[in-house]
């Protein structure tokens, strides 16, 4: 509640059911007194941040959400990070769907995380993967994150990180739009990077592995692909285009792009490019 035509910046009972059923927590996995517990405990005498018992501000709201988590057995929401159940051994889990976030992160080996329809913005990195963890985002889109980092980017897969995008966008990074690295894979299906200042899709590195089909990476400042360090990368059908550098360069000893019914057009280096003993077919 806040001052009339302000922003509220506190939520109460009913506004806090209503974000779990958003979330696709309530009544999937949590009932509504259920719920209601987990407010009343974080808003209790004692544990309250502020004086208001039927209201929860910030604090309280995160301290509400950990109780949500731990009983649900999701160690992450939006903008906190998913990692690894070091106490069981097992992996977590965790789904966001059709929310505003400030940022996911998806660590540890079979720690798996599922986005659907979300927007992130302004980060570090958009969405990184990890040690081992998979993530499978669904028309999602990431905007200008890529910042503070000389490695930055929208989308980071790396450390034998698996990712996959389904009809996301990626667009206006200040760095990359999406960086594959260390022996990580990534799929990208029907997806779009455009608009990146540096490279609008980087793959580096022995046995890192990249498949694209359809989708388009468009306006670039430097190149749209470019592929190093023995990666691997297949592209069916995807489109190259208007980018400041090559629309795909490929260079190193052992590193392969294969493209297959591809468009290449208006980039300003030129279309395709191999050095230092890299292959493109």
């Amino acid at each position: 509640s806040g001052a009339e035509g302000s922003r509220s910046v506190t939520m109460d009972l009913m506004e806090f059911q209503q974000a779990l059923t958003e979330l696709d927590i309530m009544p999937r996995l949590m009932t509504k007194t259920e719920a209601t517990r987990y407010f009343r405990s974080a808003n209790a005498k004692g544990a309250q941040a502020d004086d208001d018992a039927s209201e929860l501000d910030w604090l309280e709201f995160k301290q509400c959400l950990y109780l949500v988590c731990t009983a649900c057995k999701l160690p992450s929401l939006l903008g906190i990070s998913v990692s690894q159940l070091r106490s069981s051994g097992e992996g977590a889990s965790a789904k966001a769907r059709w929310c505003d976030s400030d940022g996911i992160l998806v660590k540890g080996v079979n720690t798996e995380c599922q986005v659907e329809g979300c927007r992130i913005h302004g980060c570090i990195d958009g969405m990184i993967v990890r040690e081992g963890a998979s993530l499978t985002a669904t028309s999602t889109v990431v905007t200008a994150c890529g910042r503070g980092r000389t490695d930055a980017a929208g989308v980071s897969v790396t450390h034998r990180g698996k990712c996959a995008l389904v009809g996301c966008t990626v667009t206006g990074s200040p760095n990359y739009g999406v960086y594959v690295e260390k022996r990580s894979s990534l799929e990208m299906k029907d997806s779009t990077v455009e608009n990146t200042t540096k490279i609008g899709l980087m793959a580096m590195g022995r046995t890192t592995q990249v498949a694209m089909s359809g989708g388009l990476i468009k306006g670039s400042g430097m190149h749209g692909l470019r592929a190093g360090q023995q990666a691997l990368v297949k592209c069916t059908s995807t489109q190259f285009v208007e980018n400041g550098g090559y629309g795909i360069l490929v260079f190193f000893l052992n590193t392969k792009v294969r493209i297959s019914g591809c468009v290449v057009r208006g980039n300003a280096q030129g279309g395709l490019l191999a050095e230092m003993e890299g292959v493109l077919y």
